[in-house]
């Protein structure tokens, strides 16, 4: 989506974004795909525009499809080398196995491998305005980002119907040990954590304030004491990842000096 878009008429979206100062970047997390631009307000106008056609006007061209997916691959070679990665891989697969939130989002290297435009096509075809939210932040006047987005969203309404994900993980959760075996690395990684509060608790601030005091920065008690105190690691955090499902709770992520 970032290669190209509106027929080719926003072929070089990086340089079309340069020359505004826009930053650009469409990311898909466990649970949506988020396009999103920031500019200064008096490049709305360009930048809406470009935003519109990178969300709603895709080329999806072969060839650019071809150089993504052997990026990815690359990627994902790299990665069966690092513990970390492996970690949370395996942590996923355990706590929800069975839902797409036991899957990692980045992909295997089978799935990847058999993925074609096609499948890439189907996918974007069945996002639509019923499943979406815009959101703008900012100093520009509403009624000038209302008046921007408009006309330009609305044409994107007819073509697609959204297509909603309904799951629920029924599997009881249960305590488990898992091990991934990487013979002579000099340290080890541990990932505590289980299901715990939905995205859409109404505890979700408290939680933040409560992680931030545990284990959410550098200074926070969990670091302290692991790390800074008797030296047991080289970093120890935790965080509520948050879903439109469920999220996932990571109490403890260190790794030790041995």
């Amino acid at each position: 989506m970032e290669a190209g878009a509106a027929e080719g008429r926003r072929r070089k979206i990086a340089a079309a974004a340069d020359a505004i100062g826009m930053s650009l970047s469409v990311n898909a997390l466990q649970d949506a795909v988020v396009v999103s631009g920031s500019a200064m307000t008096v490049s709305l106008e360009p930048m809406t525009a470009l935003l519109a056609d990178v969300a709603l006007r895709p080329d999806l061209l072969e060839r650019e499809w071809e150089k993504v997916r052997a990026q990815r691959e690359a990627m994902l070679l790299a990665e069966r080398a690092e513990p970390a990665v492996a970690a949370l891989r395996a942590f996923r697969a355990a706590v929800f196995a069975g839902t797409p939130l036991g899957r990692p989002i980045e992909g295997t290297l089978p799935a990847v491998r058999r993925t074609t435009l096609a499948d890439v096509r189907a996918t974007y075809a069945s996002f639509g305005p019923g499943s979406a939210a815009l959101v703008a932040v900012g100093g520009a006047d509403p009624a000038k980002v209302v008046a921007a987005l408009g006309p330009r969203s609305a044409r994107g309404r007819e073509e697609r119907r959204a297509r909603p994900l309904e799951w629920r993980n029924r599997r009881a959760f249960r305590p488990r040990l898992v091990f991934v075996d990487f013979p002579g690395k000099p340290q080890s990684v541990l990932v505590v954590g289980q299901p715990a509060a939905s995205g859409s608790s109404p505890d979700h601030l408290a939680l933040e304030v409560l992680n931030a005091v545990v284990g959410g920065s550098f200074t926070s008690r969990l670091n302290q004491n692991l790390r800074e105190q008797h030296g047991y690691s080289y970093g120890a955090s935790s965080r509520f990842e948050w879903t439109l499902a469920r999220s996932r709770s990571r109490p403890i992520f260190g790794e030790d000096r041995t």
